[in-house]
């Protein structure tokens, strides 16, 4: 188990850095490269809408049980890394040192490093990945 110094700045860091890449990703209109789900971004772009699942372990984390802040914490690390891991595997040559230096940051909780580190996958999110269709029901 890992003990995390300033826990609330590591949640909203981590929630922020979620926020930031996959903000874009499911919120840009896209410039038409691969359409979400459907298999011309070998995945990418569907995989990319894992991302926030890392801040909802340390959301749903009960601050005042350090034990299972910590243990929470660690999930959502792992989680993400291995999500930032299957990008890379799916994702162009052109982002892997990108991905790389993300992937380093996390796991060493640098999240301000990770933060700059994570730019050139949110602008391909931006110019790659099409939003997900929203529908809403009408108020009754």
């Amino acid at each position: 188990m890992v003990r995390v110094a300033g826990r609330s700045t590591t949640r909203a860091t981590l929630g922020a850095l979620a926020a930031l890449v996959v903000g874009v990703g499911t919120a840009c209109g896209g410039g038409g490269g691969g359409i979400t789900g459907l298999g011309g971004d070998h995945g990418f772009c569907t995989v990319s809408q894992r991302l926030p699942a890392a801040a909802e372990f340390v959301d749903a984390a009960a601050v005042d049980d350090p034990d299972a802040f910590d243990e929470s914490f660690q999930m959502a690390v792992d989680d993400y890394v291995q999500t930032l891991q299957d990008l890379r595997e799916r994702g162009p040559s052109s982002l892997r040192r990108d991905l790389d230096l993300l992937i380093s940051a996390v796991q060493q909780y640098k999240f301000d490093d990770a933060l700059t580190a994570a730019e050139p996958l949110r602008r391909y999110l931006a110019d790659h990945c099409e939003s997900p269709t929203t529908t809403t029901s009408p108020a009754p």
